[in-house]
């Protein structure tokens, strides 16, 4: 019989990305999520009294920031959107990893929702990604092998230094201890830009909520802090600025496995 999963886990590590297309440019920084299951928020709000759901406190997780903003609950949202999909979630749990609310300030870049068996195999993924002009979209692959790869059309608006051709291609890897995805733009059969996200569980105590807060006070206006001041750095690299398209006419984009090989970056431009 598999052991409890607890219903909220503290995620720590850290996010790289890498672009290669015309200018190079690397970076990479420390983040800290939350793991939470959306069905038992309230046993994930009962782990520690410095963490709240859907009201402030030092650590708290907003309901009306994801999914549809608060219409339906986050399992239902989810669980509609799987079903988009068709995906049976019956027996399943959801999984949400995202960034908290601190000081009263969220963003999350991205939120990933999962899709897990009773035996805690990844059954499909929801990648809900925000930009920093309030927009959201929704990319969602059924997994039927989770050593498998998946592409989608890039259909959202991210960056202002890249236009919204391409597509992308997803690589997730998840574990009791370990979570790790890499998201890889793909132009013209050549990788143009590398996100990755490596991060470890560790339990929700108290404790460790205060050592999140003294380590990483800013979380999430740290996170966008950091998006504009890498932006800047473009900027004055001479990189080609692309203004903001208009939205998809869709909110959601589905992708499809791929076992296709394509060659780096760095390797076509020898």
């Amino acid at each position: 019989m598999n052991a409890p999963v607890a219903p909220i886990s503290i995620m720590r590590g850290h996010t790289s990305h890498a672009r290669t297309e015309k200018v190079s440019h690397a970076f990479s920084y420390g983040v800290t999520l939350l793991d939470v299951d959306v069905d038992r928020l309230d046993a994930a709000e009962a782990c520690s009294p410095v963490f709240s759901v859907g009201k402030p406190n030092l650590i708290s997780l907003s309901l009306k920031k994801r999914g549809d903003l608060g219409q339906s609950t986050l399992s239902d949202w989810a669980r509609a959107t799987f079903a988009s999909a068709d995906v049976e979630t019956h027996g399943c749990a959801v999984r949400l990893i995202t960034f908290p609310t601190t000081e009263f300030y969220t963003f999350a870049p991205v939120s990933i929702w999962l899709l897990l068996s009773p035996a805690q195999t990844v059954r499909a993924v929801i990648y809900e990604v925000n930009n920093t002009f309030g927009e959201r979209h929704s990319y969602v692959a059924k997994i039927n092998d989770p050593d498998e790869t998946y592409e989608a059309e890039k259909n959202f608006h991210v960056s202002p230094f890249f236009d919204r051709t391409g597509r992308y291609r997803f690589t997730l890897r998840n574990s009791a201890e370990n979570f790790a995805l890499k998201i890889e733009n793909i132009k013209n059969d050549q990788i143009v830009h590398t996100a990755s996200l490596s991060l470890k569980r560790q339990p929700a105590t108290t404790k460790n909520f205060l050592r999140f807060l003294v380590t990483a006070p800013l979380s999430g206006l740290g996170v966008t802090v950091a998006i504009h001041w890498e932006a800047l750095k473009l900027f004055l690299k001479g990189v080609s600025y692309h203004p903001k398209p208009g939205l998809a006419e869709h909110s959601k984009t589905y992708a499809t496995e791929t076992h296709r090989r394509i060659p780096s970056a760095r390797k076509s431009q020898t």
